[in-house]
């Protein structure tokens, strides 16, 4: 992935992402292959 100042190392970006047109199309095929890869920690005494 580039990014648009040219940084190729993206992991110093954060972990975060703005996918334009997500809602429909190849964005929302690539906001859907993101959201499979999400992991969220447990906070309460269940987790």
């Amino acid at each position: 992935m580039r990014h648009p100042r040219g940084v190729t190392d993206v992991s110093s970006c954060g972990p975060w992402a703005v996918i334009a047109g997500g809602s429909e199309g190849t964005g929302a095929a690539f906001a859907d292959q993101l959201a499979a890869d999400v992991q969220v920690p447990g906070t309460g005494e269940d987790a």
